[in-house]
């Protein structure tokens, strides 16, 4: 198609192509190939008119004037090559459905393989890695080593809630054990009680 080709023909049925994919034949009217040779003609025609005047005043051998010379030359031949296609294949909305499915199909399995634990421990293990060598070099840039750290948390997010989980019965035992004994005593009466009362 073209560079800017917004205009599209309207669809015939489907055939087979040769590598078995399913292909549509879509034809464009004249108005349409008129249109586009014209859309063609005004990119082209505003470098066009400085070729005379560039070659004129002495800059026939520069850069700059084979890249004009290129670039019309490139439209007028993207201006014939509209104007002569009448039809060309473009992909069927069964293959483009199925494409669509392929895609979704490939991204599930992704998703599943990245989002297995082993596979998200081991990018844990190496962001914890990275972020304790990072704080171990540099210091200062602490945002550094605590994005990697987050990262590791979020892979590895059951261990970090069984951490969490073992922090606060470890911190809550400490609390009981230093308390008075009889405070201890009437705390544990009172949680046995309220066991037995469930």
């Amino acid at each position: 198609m073209g560079v800017i080709d917004f205009v599209f023909g309207k669809r015939s049925g489907p055939s087979e192509a040769p590598d078995g994919s399913y292909l549509e034949v879509r034809v464009f009217t004249r108005r349409q190939r008129l249109l586009k040779s014209l859309l063609a003609v005004a990119m082209t025609l505003p470098v066009a008119i400085f070729l005379p005047g560039a070659w004129m005043s002495g800059g026939g051998g520069t850069p700059l004037f084979y890249f004009m010379l290129a670039y019309t030359c490139i439209g007028l031949l993207a201006t014939i090559r509209y104007w002569r296609t009448s039809s060309t294949l473009v992909p069927s909305d069964e293959w483009k459905q199925k494409e669509q499915l392929e895609e979704q199909e490939s991204s599930r399995k992704s998703e599943e393989f990245w989002g297995r634990w082993y596979m998200r421990y081991a990018i844990a293990i190496a962001a914890f890695a990275i972020a304790g060598y990072m704080l171990d070099e540099n210091p200062e840039k602490w945002w550094v080593p605590a994005f990697f750290g987050i990262i590791g948390a979020i892979k590895a997010y059951e261990l970090v809630i069984l951490a969490v989980v073992i922090a606060a019965i470890v911190l809550a035992i400490k609390l009981i054990i230093a308390l008075p004994v009889s405070l201890a005593v009437i705390l544990g009466a009172l949680i046995i009680a309220f066991a037995v009362r469930r």
